[in-house]
């Protein structure tokens, strides 16, 4: 079908956009200033090759003005043909190719017959008996300049024809292109949302446990510990669902979190933080400090009666945020690295950055366990204010 869409502006025509349609007419469309140059080029080349004889038997000035002559001739002639190709072309835009080339063929036959009418109409010599011109001879020349148009208009119609496929061939491998493109963005957003909610009930549901045996053993320390989570709550919740964070955002979230657990562990927990100011307003997914802090404190720490002390050091590496979080703990355990926390943050990491990010985990020499998490430095700010 036609498209209906309003036709670009006439200077759309010297710029030989496929998408101008001449007087605002849509069946017109693609009637540009490429194609009736390609007709003309033709024409030219064939009242040049027909006329060659003649320029050394007559003046120069006189054969100029009859090779302008035939020229004009000749191409008006085939505007008919070319106006009645376009509209076919036009008319089955999105139909099957049997439909189309027989639509095209019909219009070159109908072309052929009238550019031997127009070609007659303007050319007053053209008619029998002039210069003992027969109505046989008049009848085989006027056979002769149709089959002539026939095959010229043919040539040039499979042209048309062929551009045409490739220009829409390529359209709809741009379109699928693009369509795989945001289907992809889609399934990547929804693959990240899936992994970051499990991550979220796996931290609450764990913390509302403590908080429980916690109030049941010692109800100072128990509504302490609600009061500090609820702060961490009124901090966490709304970045919860983002996208995108800062390291700024997620220290205070793991700072937090760490205020929660002092008042579980009372002195058995200290907390060293080092990080350089200007790594601040780097880029961080949300969530990501947070569970690998959460899994120091679960597995490192919390198993030994004496605590210990967590350590979060982030620098600069090349062109990568690179952040440690140490514990003195008790080390690799047959379950380290092999719970929903390390698994999401190693398949969020995956899916953002690809091979440009990991997370390792390296046993330390005096005990405990360090996870290096490693990603590219990107600003946070301005990941955070696009939309």
């Amino acid at each position: 079908m036609l498209s209906s869409r309003q036709a670009p502006h006439w200077t759309a025509f010297l710029n030989s956009d496929p998408d101008y349609a001449p007087f605002g007419i849509a069946c017109l469309r693609g009637l540009t200033l490429a194609r009736i140059g390609l007709v003309l080029l033709a024409c030219t080349v064939f009242v040049v090759r027909n006329s060659t004889n003649a320029m050394f038997s007559a003046p120069f000035g006189e054969w100029l003005a009859d090779v302008g002559a035939f020229l004009g001739t000749q191409f008006v002639s085939y505007v008919p043909m070319l106006i009645v190709v376009t509209i076919a072309d036009n008319l089955t835009a999105g139909t099957s190719a049997r439909r189309r080339i027989a639509w095209l063929a019909c219009a070159v036959v109908v072309g052929s017959i009238a550019y031997t009418a127009t070609y007659i109409a303007l050319f007053p010599d053209f008619h029998p008996g002039y210069a003992d011109l027969t109505m046989k001879k008049w009848a085989l020349s006027v056979a002769t300049k149709s089959l002539r148009a026939l095959l010229y208009g043919g040539l040039f119609t499979t042209l048309l024809y062929f551009v045409r496929q490739e220009r829409e061939t390529s359209a709809e491998l741009h379109r699928t292109q693009m369509n795989r493109l945001d289907l992809d963005r889609e399934m990547t957003e929804a693959q990240l949302q899936a992994l970051q909610a499990q991550i979220e009930p796996h931290f609450l549901f764990n913390t509302l446990a403590t908080v429980r045996r916690l109030y049941q053993v010692d109800r100072t320390q128990g509504k302490r510990m609600i009061r500090d989570l609820s702060t961490y709550l009124r901090a966490a919740l709304p970045g919860m669902r983002e996208t995108s964070s800062t390291l700024r955002q997620e220290l205070a979230m793991a700072q937090a979190y760490l205020d929660v657990q002092k008042v579980r562990m009372d002195q058995r927990l200290n907390v060293e933080v080092i990080v350089a100011p200007e790594l601040l307003d780097a880029s961080l997914p949300p969530m990501m400090l947070q569970t690998l802090v959460e899994n120091a404190i679960k597995h490192g720490l919390n198993p030994l009666p004496q605590g210990g002390t967590i350590r979060i050091a982030v620098s600069r590496e090349n062109a990568d945020l690179k952040i440690e979080i140490a514990d003195d703990g008790i080390g690799f355990q047959k379950t380290s690295g092999s719970g929903v926390g390390l698994a999401n943050t190693r398949a969020r990491l995956a899916t953002l950055y690809g091979a440009q990010a990991h997370l390792v985990l390296d046993a330390n020499p005096a005990g405990g366990v360090t996870a290096t998490l490693t990603l590219p430095i990107r600003d946070g700010r301005a990941e955070s204010s696009t939309p």
